[in-house]
């Protein structure tokens, strides 16, 4: 049972019915000057971008379609108190977003929730927070660069009752250090952000295959046959586009393992056939726009950076002398934990990465293209851990151990 995580779902609620207060009050009206006074550029003007395409998918769920450089797909939960929104686009998609919500509802935006902190999906959190709503993401958006607004984050479970539906959101690392499968109970609705999409190749430079499997086996335990899938980017889709997906992931995987194990270079697996089938199979949906050579290049080297790098073997009390807290000289703490048996470092607002050992004192970034990019650590004679030092190709930033 994963344990669910109580404040933040009481603070939401909480807000949920000072709204509510001030509506029956007549201070939140939904009439038309009020609506002009917190969103003036929901008037459309002359030579603006048309909205984004919209889909229903049920009575009070819709999807509004991202892509072309707009950001990713958002979904719109309209109640009888106002409308949540799953994911906010590009900031500059603002205007444009918001004209394609007024065509659904008219109701103020009161809730974001993030499927995790990329620009593409959080770069509109701001706005919308100044015109009045709560932004909800999982804690590790903490450890990414800083936000200049207020945001309510979970652990690992959060389960929130909002305008007639059950809103469960679940802590992943796949994609993204801070992913968060959303499920909507009543409509039958999965968003699962960057964990998948049918009109590219998987991302799961965070969480490694194990992490994206994770994921999608969640997903398909909570799914039905009826259940809509919401990918960050690409089309709705079903459990069987969910379980094919899972298969091609596994397909991957096996076949890159394969090429390792017998010595293949990276530029031969580039031209191996069943790679390049795959290449196309994770295309399907978009195959007007096939997947570029640079962009399969890329993602061979990170599925090898990821999950295929060469480590050294640490168990044990070895493993656990590296973890504690470490500060570097302008006062930002460097937190390293052990995850599932492997090194994880967290630095507020800078940075959340996981370690892999290629020799006792040198970690690489995992995920990593830049070989340049590591941590390395000092070890006294006594084999204590008594500094880390962050090291890329123009500086090093060294961090004495003030906490074990």
């Amino acid at each position: 049972m994963i344990p669910r995580t109580s404040l933040s779902a009481e603070r939401i609620a909480s807000q949920l019915r000072e709204r509510q207060r001030l509506q029956r009050a007549g201070a939140l009206g939904w009439g038309l000057g009020t609506l002009l006074l917190l969103a003036p550029t929901w008037t459309q003007t002359e030579g603006a971008d048309p909205p984004f395409p919209v889909r229903p998918l049920t009575a009070s769920f819709q999807l509004i379609e991202g892509g072309n450089g707009a950001g990713a797909n958002v979904g719109v939960l309209v109640g009888a108190e106002g409308v949540v929104l799953f994911d906010a686009m590009k900031d500059e998609s603002h205007e444009r977003l918001l004209r394609t919500v007024r065509e659904i509802t008219a109701g103020p935006i009161t809730h974001v929730f993030n499927t995790h902190g990329d620009s593409d999906h959080s770069g509109g959190n701001e706005r919308l927070v100044a015109l009045g709503a709560t932004i909800v993401a999982q804690e590790n958006v903490r450890y990414r660069s800083p936000r200049a607004y207020p945001i309510e984050t979970f652990t690992q479970r959060l389960e929130v009752e909002l305008y007639g539906e059950t809103i469960t959101l679940i802590a992943q690392r796949s994609h993204s250090p801070d992913d968060a499968l959303i499920h909507l109970e009543r409509n039958n609705v999965i968003l699962l952000g960057d964990t998948y999409t049918n009109v590219w190749h998987p991302t799961f430079y965070s969480g490694g295959h194990q992490g994206q499997l994770a994921v999608l086996e969640l997903a398909l335990d909570l799914a039905d046959e009826e259940t809509v899938i919401v990918p960050g980017h690409g089309r709705p889709a079903h459990r069987a586009d969910l379980l094919d997906y899972r298969k091609r992931c596994i397909r991957w995987h096996e076949r890159v393992r394969a090429l390792v194990e017998v010595g293949t270079t990276e530029e031969a697996m580039l031209r191996d056939a069943e790679l390049q089938t795959l290449r196309a199979e994770f295309n399907l949906r978009h195959a007007e726009r096939p997947i570029s050579d640079t962009s399969f290049e890329r993602f061979l080297s990170r599925t090898l950076a990821t999950d295929f790098v060469d480590l050294v073997p640490l168990r044990g009390p070895s493993i656990e002398a590296y973890l504690g807290q470490y500060r570097y000289e302008d006062g930002i703490d460097l937190r390293l934990t052990l995850e599932g048996g492997r090194i994880v470092a967290r630095q507020w607002e800078s940075g959340f990465y996981e370690l892999l050992p290629v020799a006792r004192d040198r970690f690489r970034i995992r995920g990593s293209l830049d070989p340049e990019r590591y941590v390395t650590f000092e070890i006294d004679p006594k084999g204590l851990v008594t500094a880390a030092t962050y090291v890329t190709a123009e500086s090093r930033y060294r961090a004495p151990r003030v906490e074990p």
